[in-house]
């Protein structure tokens, strides 16, 4: 499976990145669900096609949450009715993650800088 910290760091074509990410969902959808990889194809429908009820859905969902260390809320599931779907739903995970953790960083910087008798965290709450 792709290591999800090096789809942060590690620049790859958009191509390349969603091919990986799909063989990954695959893995999992096919782990979940108990079926062959050449029964997951982009448009097939978890539910309809493979037979998937509420619960393995959700749980591909926390499945995928572990498998790229990402925070999916659970109302995506109902977004994610197909692999393609399935891949929407990481990609906008994985862009939050990677948000979050850039603007950690900011923060992280601007609060080590030290504070000056100007600065808004050295003034008193009520000016």
């Amino acid at each position: 499976m792709t290591n999800p910290s090096s789809m942060l760091t590690r620049p790859r074509s958009a191509h390349r990145l969603t091919s990986a990410i799909e063989s990954d969902i695959t893995e999992v959808v096919c782990e979940v669900l108990d079926v062959e990889p050449f029964e997951v194809l982009a448009g097939t429908r978890f539910r309809e096609h493979l037979g998937a009820d509420g619960q393995q859905v959700l749980d591909i969902l926390v499945t995928l949450q572990c498998a790229f260390g990402v925070r999916i809320d659970t109302a995506e599931a109902t977004r994610m009715i197909d692999l393609r779907c399935a891949v929407d739903v990481v990609l906008a995970a994985l862009a939050a993650k990677r948000a979050e953790h850039s603007s950690d960083r900011r923060g992280a910087t601007s609060a080590t800088q030290p504070l000056t008798p100007g600065s808004v965290a050295a003034r008193p709450l009520w000016q």
